[in-house]
């Protein structure tokens, strides 16, 4: 009897990127295959290559392959970007619905040439026109002109956030650990170390505060500046001061020790790293772009504008040397973010969108 109904629930596959870890995409649809969804829905994960292999016929035939064997009575894809298009094309060919999830546009990277630009817009506009029904991360990008007037689009469902801020294992001697006191302050960042995320920004910020002993930078995440910047750490002599872990699984471990929490990404649509401080009470130090501003207002965090090292230095600065403001702007947001971002709200939203996606006719 079990078999039977658990047969009988929707099947929807969720895309998740192989090497994708660090990503807000990753996470977010990780978070809502093991969310109290899966009652009422067969959500199972779509290990899909990255856009340069998903290219390759022999591979995109494969994935082909595997979504017309699991026979889903929808598909979830994230994002816009290259991945999103060749998902789309593939789910075509495979003749399943599809609901594609907005947390960015290839376009915001930077250093993309015009022509490539104009190439990345027709493909974004097919996969918006081909999905079965869309919806954005934040309340910016439903701003986008080519969302909010598609008829297919939904609206805004926010990032699904943890169940709890629990910590899952106990690291609390992380301070002994890398060899911290217990007067240091330790300012964390997480997520892909790339300077799209602002981390060359980062790090001219930490310099221009200079060798102050007290501070301590970790940084969870991985990414292809990280290996650019061990080595300016190295020669500028900052081991001491600034670490990269490297991919972390243990993410609610590291903020539970931290004090303050910063980011200085050049664009964002959202940003779980940002939400998951927030849950952690943690004062946000972060980039005054995109959906952030709507995790982190001026009265509970410091807004910086995009690319201003000497805003970034100065904020750090402001908190390091005032724990109580610390104290206030965590807790403030942390009782912000626990009402906007409502658990069973976000549930019963992508409810919806799911009951509408699979019961729309082609």
């Amino acid at each position: 009897m079990v078999n039977k109904m658990i047969d009988n629930r929707p099947k929807i596959l969720l895309t998740l990127t192989v090497g994708g870890e660090n990503g807000g995409p990753y996470t977010s649809h990780r978070r809502i295959i093991e969310s109290e969804l899966s009652e009422k829905y067969h959500l199972s994960p779509l290990m899909i290559p990255k856009a340069n292999q998903l290219r390759k016929p022999k591979i995109f035939f494969s994935i082909i392959k595997k979504i017309k064997v699991e026979h889903p009575d929808l598909v979830q894809i994230t994002g816009l970007q290259l991945e999103g298009f060749f998902m789309m094309l593939a789910c075509r060919v495979a003749k399943v619905k599809t609901l594609v999830v907005v947390h960015g546009s290839s376009m915001d990277a930077i250093g993309i040439a015009g022509w490539k630009k104009i190439v990345l817009k027709k493909l974004e506009r097919y996969t918006i026109k081909h999905a079965t029904k869309i919806y954005g991360v934040s309340d910016f990008v439903s701003s986008w002109e080519r969302l909010k007037n598609a008829k297919n689009y939904f609206g805004t469902i926010y990032n699904l956030p943890e169940k709890n801020n629990e910590s899952k294992t106990s690291i609390s001697n992380l301070r002994d650990k890398l060899g911290f006191s217990k007067d240091d302050i330790i300012v964390v960042s997480t997520g892909r170390i790339t300077k799209d995320k602002g981390y060359d920004i980062f790090w001219d910020a930490i310099q221009k505060i200079g060798k102050a002993k007290k501070i301590k930078y970790v940084i969870a995440g991985d990414g292809d500046y990280k290996g650019e910047w061990e080595k300016e750490i190295f020669e500028k002599d900052y081991q001491d001061q600034v670490f990269l872990l490297g991919f972390r699984q243990d993410i609610d471990n590291i903020l539970s020790v931290a004090d303050i929490f910063m980011i200085c990404s050049k664009h964002e649509t959202l940003c779980i790293s940002v939400l998951e401080a927030a849950m952690h009470s943690l004062p946000i130090i972060a980039t005054n772009t995109g959906g952030i501003p709507e995790i982190v207002g001026k009265e509970d965090g410091i807004l910086v504008e995009n690319g201003d090292i000497a805003g970034f230095s100065k904020a750090i600065q402001t908190l390091v040397n005032n724990p109580d403001l610390r104290k206030r702007m965590g807790n403030q947001l942390h009782q912000k973010v626990l009402k906007k971002f409502d658990r069973k709200n976000i549930l019963r939203r992508l409810n919806t969108v799911y009951y509408e996606s699979i019961n729309l006719s082609r």
